[in-house]
């Protein structure tokens, strides 16, 4: 498990270093966001098939 940890390690901050970037994009504004007409219902955290609980 500690070899998985090291291998993936750069990886991490490889995501990181991106998701920070677009992160400032979007809080300047560089980047908009998306916009609708009509409201949008955001539902989070779904699963088809039950959830893996006995």
């Amino acid at each position: 498990m500690i070899v998985l940890r090291f291998l993936l390690f750069p990886f991490s901050i490889v995501y990181n270093v991106i998701t920070s970037l677009r992160n400032r994009l979007y809080d300047s504004g560089s980047k908009p966001s998306a916009r609708f007409d009509l409201p949008v219902i955001s539902i989070g955290n779904l699963t088809v098939g039950g959830t893996g609980k006995t």
